[in-house]
């Protein structure tokens, strides 16, 4: 209560400015006008402050810290719309009728209460303009005066607490987002959604890839180990997997940087440039980079025939759906080593003015992700998805196919 009685109290502040200025500019013009001309000119003072610059923002913080408005309730949009500024003229202009109505309450239950403390300190008579009040004689006269001051007490602050009550109510109705506001909102708030969901599906890309190749380097070695020690074999594992763990951390501490805001995440829109070799590293392997991902995986002994794009072709793509195109390779092979039974991996990837298509197909024991909640295919699905492409997976006669075109803003294959 307290605090939105300093609330209103600052609009009557405000609201005895403007009757003072009203009263300075109406005194030259027309020394006898109305009280009607006085009450509507400075109403127009008053509601007319909220067309300000920078009035709903203190409005709005005002409310927030003093009414105890929830946070969101009440909003200071931007731009402004017409909407908004007359709302906020017409929430200024209450404010601060309400608060010219706290300070004469509070004048009428001081003016009692000081001349009690008056006539017990023993004084005479109080003047009041056009009115004189001496000090009690009796005892009844006592009773009344004390009565009387605790009735108008009682009354101002049942008056105040309602009219802070009437105030904190009302605020989101005048000062809350509009229908367009809230759209605005949960805009935001799917964005930021949206992108808590890439970088999780980042790091499964990214991080969860290299992790998996390490545990499959890592067999590799301990296999090299049991059987027949081969220095050379055993270093080029190690260094395999030293390569794995190096680009692990980078993927990792990329998103980290873009939760703290050290960096802006990946936007499709500025994106849709071609590739270059300048721009591969953190977060930015690419098709430019696939040849590279086939040999890792044969040098861990899986079986691949490899069809990939010329670096020149693949260099045309948009990065967006380059990065996209290697993260959907990288999960197939991934999940063709850890799930596939022995035999040739088919990987083919073409690249045409109009899309990147991509087809894998491996001989499997069972459905990749199955047991392991399958994250790795959602969060393509979801990627797939977001870039507006197709994806088809499933397993046929002891066959595991994974078939995605992304389109890349030219003409499609018919």
């Amino acid at each position: 209560m307290v605090r939105r009685t300093v609330f209103l109290l600052a609009g009557g502040a405000v609201a005895a400015a403007f009757l003072i200025l009203a009263s300075a500019l109406i005194a030259p013009v027309d020394p006898g006008a109305t009280l009607l001309v006085f009450v509507v000119l400075a109403s127009l003072l008053m509601g007319g402050a909220g067309l300000l610059p920078g009035v709903r923002e203190v409005q709005v913080a005002g409310a927030e810290a003093l009414l105890g408005v929830p946070e969101g309730s009440v909003s200071s949009p931007e731009p402004m719309r017409w909407a908004h500024r007359w709302r906020t003229a017409l929430w200024t202009l209450v404010h601060q009728v309400a608060g010219a109505l706290t300070g004469l309450l509070l004048v009428a239950t001081g003016l009692p209460v000081a001349a009690l403390a008056v006539w017990v300190l023993g004084g005479d008579e109080i003047e009041v303009p056009g009115w004189s009040v001496g000090p009690p004689r009796s005892v009844g006269d006592w009773s009344l005066a004390v009565l009387v001051t605790v009735a108008v007490a009682l009354v101002a602050l049942a008056v105040i607490t309602a009219l802070g009550s009437a105030a904190a109510a009302s605020a989101p109705a005048l000062l809350g987002p509009l229908g367009q506001d809230r759209l605005q909102v949960i805009e935001q708030r799917l964005a930021r959604e949206q992108e808590a969901v890439r970088l999780s599906r980042d790091l499964h890309d990214g991080v969860g890839h290299s992790l998996s190749a390490i545990s499959l380097q890592a067999g590799a070695g301990r296999r090299v180990l049991a059987g027949h020690p081969d220095p050379a074999a055993l270093a080029d594992t190690l260094r395999t997997i030293e390569d794995l763990a190096g680009r692990a951390v980078a993927e990792l501490d990329h998103a980290l940087s873009v939760l703290r805001g050290e960096a802006v995440p990946a936007d499709a829109v500025r994106e849709r440039r071609p590739v270059t070799g300048s721009r591969q590293g953190v977060g930015g392997a690419d098709l430019t980079q696939l040849a590279h991902l086939v040999e890792e995986h044969r040098s861990r002994g899986l079986e691949l025939a490899a069809e990939l794009p010329p670096g020149s072709v693949s260099e045309q793509v948009p990065s967006v759906i380059s990065r996209a195109a290697y993260r959907v390779v990288a999960e197939a092979l991934a999940n063709a080593a850890k799930h596939g039974a022995p035999g040739t991996v088919r990987v083919q990837v073409q690249c045409s003015p109009g899309d990147v298509a991509i087809d894998v197909v491996n001989r499997t024991r069972r459905a990749p992700g199955a047991g392991t909640g399958g994250r790795g295919l959602a969060g393509l699905r979801e990627q797939v998805e977001l870039l507006d492409g197709e994806m088809t997976v499933g397993r046929d006669e002891g066959q595991w196919q994974l078939r995605v075109s992304l389109p890349t803003g030219g003409r499609r294959r018919g």
